[in-house]
């Protein structure tokens, strides 16, 4: 695999190679993340929806928040999740 962006790729020979790299879960520990992020190449750049969704932004933050879980709401693109005194130790990964 060469340096870029997992997940946009222009090259279709290595489409196929790639989408076994695709993880989609309901939710994630840290423990979790560190296993699938070894899959990859360690010096590639990692990327986060941007604000709209549309394209793609730069981490800047990886942070400890208290956060208050409402799994049972329906997934949207403006999240389900609130940080709050009283929630729960979580990670926060941003472009902000």
């Amino acid at each position: 695999m060469t340096n870029g962006v997992v997940g946009v790729n222009r090259q279709k020979n290595h489409s196929n190679f790639l989408r076994k790299f695709v993880y989609k879960t309901q939710d994630m520990t840290v423990n979790e993340l560190i296993k699938k992020l070894q899959a990859f190449d360690q010096n590639l750049r990692v990327v986060t929806a941007g604000f709209d969704e549309s394209n793609l932004e730069d981490i800047e933050t990886v942070q400890w928040v208290r956060v208050e879980f409402h799994d049972e709401q329906e997934k949207f693109h403006g999240g389900r999740h609130k940080e709050s005194e009283t929630g729960v130790n979580a990670v926060k990964i941003d472009w902000q």
